[in-house]
Parts: C-alpha cells; sequence; structure tokens
C-alpha cells in the first residue's frame, strides 16, 4: 500500500474515534448532567410518567398489584435553584416588612402654640393671647423660633402687656428633642410674691451661667434646702430681657424647682436729680405729685418677679 494511502486510512480511522468519543460524551452529560437533572425534576412536577422517579409517592406507598401512577401521587417539592431560593426568600420578606408597624403618629399639644421670632409683634400677640384666653382656654405655649435675643426679649414683652384682669403668669418648660425654647403662659395662675423681696437689676453684659447660680442661690443653699421664696429682677432693654429668660430656665434646672414668673412694665418719671452715685432719681407715676414741670422724662422698666411654686 502506498504511504500516501496509508495516511488516509490513519486520519480516516482517527476522526471516526473522536466522532464515537464525542457522541458517548454527549449522551452521558445528558443522562447524568445537570440539565438531566432538572428535566427529571420538572417532569416528576408535571406528573409525567419517567421511570422510577415515577414510582416515588411521598407519604404514600404503593399498593401491591397496583401499577405504579405518578399522575395520582402527590409531587414533591423539587429543590430549588438559588435565583428561585433568593424570589421565595423576598416573598415572603416583603409581606412582613409591610406587616410592620407604622411611625407614631404625632402628638397634638395640650394647648394652643405660637411660634414667635424677631418679625413678631409683642402686642398683637399680647392680643392673640387676649382672644385665646376670652375663648376659654387655660393657657398658651409661646416657641421661640430665632435665636436672636430680641425674639427671646418679646416673649417677655407680650406677657407684661396682657391685662391684669386675667393675672397671667408664665412658666418656662422643659425643653424637647428641638431643643426650642418653651414658655408657657397661663391665666388666673399668678401666685402671690412675698412681700419685700430681693431686688436684683440685670446688666446687658451679664454671665448668663453666672446670673443663674446669683438666682439659683436666693432660692436654695448648697444643700438643697429652700430659702427664699421670692426674687424680682429689674431690667431695660431686649438684651437684658434675653439674659433674664436664659438665666431663669438655667436656675430652675439646677434648683429642680418649678419658677412661675409674673413680667410687668414700670413706669416712671424723672426730673433731673441724681443721687450720690451720680445715677438718675425716678418716681413711679402713682405717686405723681403736684406742680411736676412738664418737661420731666420718663422711663420704662421690665420687672420680673420669680416665684417659687
Amino acid at each position: 500500500m502506498p504511504a500516501r494511502k496509508r495516511r488516509g486510512a490513519i486520519l480516516t480511522s482517527l476522526l471516526l474515534i473522536a466522532l464515537v468519543c464525542f457522541t458517548v460524551r454527549a449522551a452521558f452529560v445528558q443522562a447524568f448532567g445537570p440539565a438531566s437533572a432538572r428535566r427529571k425534576a420538572r417532569l416528576f412536577a408535571e406528573g409525567a410518567d419517567d421511570g422510577p422517579v415515577a414510582a416515588v409517592v411521598a407519604d404514600k406507598p404503593l399498593e401491591e398489584g397496583t401499577a405504579a401512577d405518578a399522575t395520582s401521587a402527590e409531587p414533591v417539592e423539587s429543590p430549588a435553584s438559588p435565583a428561585e431560593a433568593a424570589q421565595a426568600e423576598a416573598a415572603v420578606v416583603a409581606p412582613a416588612e409591610a406587616a410592620a408597624p407604622a411611625a407614631p403618629a404625632r402628638i397634638l399639644p395640650v394647648f394652643q402654640e405660637k411660634n414667635v421670632t424677631f418679625l413678631t409683634d409683642q402686642k398683637k400677640l399680647a392680643g392673640v393671647m387676649v382672644g385665646i384666653f376670652s375663648s376659654g382656654e387655660r393657657a398658651v405655649d409661646l416657641i421661640l423660633r430665632d435665636p436672636r435675643a430680641s425674639a427671646k426679649a418679646k416673649m417677655a414683652y407680650s406677657v407684661a402687656l396682657l391685662p391684669n384682669t386675667f393675672r397671667a403668669a408664665a412658666q418656662i418648660l422643659v425643653r424637647r428633642r428641638d431643643r426650642t425654647l418653651r414658655m408657657r403662659v397661663l391665666q388666673h395662675f399668678r401666685p402671690t410674691p412675698d412681700e419685700n423681696p430681693e431686688v436684683m437689676r440685670i446688666s446687658a453684659n451679664a454671665n448668663i451661667t453666672r446670673l443663674a447660680s446669683a438666682i439659683l442661690s436666693k432660692f436654695v443653699d448648697v444643700a438643697g434646702n429652700n430659702l427664699q421664696r421670692t426674687v424680682q429682677l429689674q431690667m431695660q432693654g431686649p438684651a437684658c430681657a434675653a439674659l433674664a429668660l436664659q438665666a431663669i430656665e438655667q436656675a430652675s434646672q439646677k434648683a429642680h424647682r418649678e419658677f412661675t414668673i409674673h413680667p410687668f412694665f414700670v413706669k416712671e418719671y424723672g426730673l433731673g436729680e441724681t443721687d450720690a452715685e451720680g445715677r438718675p432719681i425716678y418716681y413711679p407715676l402713682t405717686a405723681q405729685p403736684e406742680g411736676v414741670p412738664e418737661d420731666r422724662n420718663f422711663n420704662v422698666e421690665l420687672h420680673i418677679t420669680i416665684v417659687a411654686t
């Protein structure tokens, strides 16, 4: 046989051997591979007769003398793929999330709340509180929405402008999570102060912490025992009024006492006289004598009486 024919025969034999190997490998993969397992599971779930698999009946053995009918047997759940398991888990989690309790509803305030800023007019705010008190409400909550001193002062000014017939007083409340200053104004709640209370005059340059400590020392001692019951603060200007409210709040927290305050205006007149230290002398308008000259000057001060209730 020539060499060319021998080489052709060898190549033909090799190609036949390769074709047989490929065919055997494909049949093996089809019979025992992952695709075959999924196909058998799907056919079993659908109730098809697929040889030995159809003879498996969940929780019910086959009776003697009867043919194995997979269509009448209850199918066994096939193992799910990772994707199907993830979908099933998501379907279980979704109803749980839907059934989760909703956020708690906002608690409605007990009394009406009025916001105070530096644009608030203290006279109009006092008129609003008069209308609320006249309608039968017992109290109004003033909420500071502006950190400026003028806004804090208007909270005290508006209470001082209320008619005396309401006998209004105020209490600085404990701050909430929003950390805003809140003051509750109550009608017919003014406590009776002590006679001749100790007077403290406030300057615009006063330190809030030191002023609070000074107020605290008048009400309780180091051991926490009660001392005086009433202290009066005197001041002029919005800066001093703002300092006074903050100092009263700190003193109440340190003393662990409830302080009720009564802001009011005091109008005085002066004749140009001064005392030994050079400070002007003023007289209350209620004690105005006869024959006072027309060119007298007037002075208005804010007084805040603090009573430990």
